[in-house]
């Protein structure tokens, strides 16, 4: 899965990547994202983050585990 998103920031680049990089400010930046735990690691390479989010019409609450993991809680389809 990928997603791409362009902005305009006026704010240096490092800056910018250092904010963004850090997966426990998402839900400063990203709507969807409820709340981030960081579960492994000491925030460099390697740490591994729960991250909890709504989307529409998808899963109430997924889990991604960095680098490999991803995890979605479903309800049963309505019938």
């Amino acid at each position: 899965m990928t997603f791409h998103l362009d902005l305009d920031i006026a704010a240096p680049a490092g800056r910018v990547f250092d904010f963004v990089a850090d997966f426990t400010t998402m839900p400063r930046w990203y709507s969807a994202v409820r709340r981030v735990e960081r579960v492994g690691g000491a925030g460099g390479l390697g740490t591994r983050y729960e991250v909890y989010r709504d989307l529409p019409g998808g899963p109430p609450a997924t889990k991604c585990r960095s680098p490999h993991t991803w995890r979605a809680r479903r309800s049963p389809s309505p019938r």
